[in-house]
């Protein structure tokens, strides 16, 4: 299997970049961005939105740029790789995957047209509190009378909801199941909050508020709700891996400039292999990272489901080992809001949070062994 990037691909990765070490030359230009509403800078936004970054994963046909799924993570990757808060993970590759994967050819083009060109800002609430990493919306209900839907119930975290001008809903059916909607913001009750690593979310209450079904009403869409969970667990996991590099870089930049007796730290070989198993976890992670990018390719469910888990699973362990190491290693610095590196763990941390952790994972690869059996004990 070829790891390397094509000469558009690495044309995009720099031009992205590019316009990110602009944004967010150094993390005090990402503090001043996250401390002030919406939490995300909207002028770098509009140039996402001009230079096709927003409409990479949607077809042509959608006012998108059909590109493929290396494309859309080497654009994570480099998001991760500044720790930048823009929403791209949850607005256009989640939300706007929902809209693309079960939404008629009109409410594509609208609400993914919109959404590349910068308009519209869409968030996806379908996660309900305490019932994490489902596709199962017990959280809210739909209702429908005279033909009219409404939802109600409680959705949280809403990933970028408070910023949101369309809700992208995942809800139980009246007669079982679960569909999807799309709710106008101004609908619903929307308390926005700070997460861990300052990047916004919100708690989204639905009271009787009128939704529009995406694709055909009152469809058990369950099984693209998974898919499109898993895509966005793998494209996470690409955003994860670009603030691990950058975590392990600025590590050994740290043990080679810090001195401690008169030397610097890296003199110190306790140190160096600490940071060289910093090192292995990263590759073992980029490697993974790039297998399941590119096995998303197939679109198979059930092998992007495999590669979702193992990919998270594999991903959860660095982030959990490079993430505890970059801090200590750092020594008290590392603990800092104005250091980069204690943020970046708790940004993979929401990550972890959000997307699953490295034991849901790993539970779900479980379920999936069947080629057994239990040998009782001699």
């Amino acid at each position: 299997m070829d790891f390397t990037y094509d000469d558009e691909q690495q044309a995009l990765r720099e031009a992205v970049r590019g316009l990110l070490a602009t944004a967010y030359a150094d993390h005090e230009a990402r503090r001043r961005t996250v401390a002030d509403d919406p939490g995300f800078d909207r002028a770098l936004w509009g140039r996402l939105a001009e230079m096709g970054v927003l409409g990479l994963p949607f077809s042509e046909a959608d006012g998108g740029v059909g590109a493929g799924p290396v494309e859309i993570g080497i654009v994570c990757q480099e998001l991760g790789r500044v720790l930048a808060p823009e929403p791209y993970l949850s607005g256009v590759v989640h939300a706007g995957g929902l809209v693309a994967a079960v939404g008629t050819a009109a409410q594509k083009a609208d609400l993914l047209g919109r959404l590349s060109a910068g308009e519209v800002l869409l968030a996806a609430a379908d996660t309900s509190p305490g019932d994490r990493w489902t596709s199962d919306a017990d959280g809210v209900r739909a209702s429908v009378a005279d033909g009219t839907w409404t939802l109600d119930g409680v959705a949280d975290p809403v990933m970028g909801g408070a910023s949101a001008d369309h809700l992208v809903v995942t809800a139980a059916l009246p007669d079982g199941g679960t569909g999807v909607f799309v709710v106008d913001a101004t609908a619903a009750s929307v308390t926005g909050y700070a997460a861990a690593d300052l990047t916004r979310a919100a708690t989204v209450r639905f009271e009787g508020s009128e939704a529009t079904p995406l694709g055909e009403p009152g469809r058990d869409l369950s099984a693209s709700i998974a898919t499109i969970s898993d895509l966005t667990r793998i494209m996470g996991a690409n955003q994860a891996l670009g603030v691990m590099q950058s975590q392990v870089r600025a590590t050994t930049d740290y043990l080679k400039s810090r001195k401690q007796f008169g030397v610097t730290l890296n003199t110190f070989q306790a140190l160096t292999f600490r940071a060289a198993d910093m090192y292995v976890s990263l590759e073992l992670a980029h490697s993974t990272v790039d297998w399941a990018t590119m096995t998303i390719a197939g679109g198979d469910r059930e092998v992007v489901a495999d590669a979702a888990d193992r990919v998270g699973l594999q991903v959860g362990r660095a982030a959990r080992h490079i993430g505890q190491e970059a801090i200590q290693l750092h020594g008290g610095i590392g603990m800092t809001a104005e250091y980069a590196v204690g943020v970046g763990t708790a940004h993979l941390t929401v990550l972890e949070q959000w997307l699953g952790n490295a034991g849901h994972h790993l539970g779900r690869l479980s379920a999936r062994v069947t080629d057994h059996e239990l040998v009782d004990a001699v």
